[in-house]
């Protein structure tokens, strides 16, 4: 199997969910139609989170 990505892009004044303010934070994203369990680790350990 492969890991097929969409790209979602950079978004900027989101609600962050771990500190609750809008000040500051921007974000990039992703829509993971299909991924191996070993590309999502290595987007946990790069500091990517869901």
């Amino acid at each position: 199997m492969a890991s097929v990505v969409e790209y979602k892009g950079l978004r900027a004044g989101y609600h962050c969910g771990y500190c609750d303010s809008k000040e500051g934070k921007a974000s990039c994203g992703m829509w993971a139609h299909s991924m191996t369990v070993q590309d999502y680790q290595d987007l946990i350990d790069r500091g990517w989170r869901r």
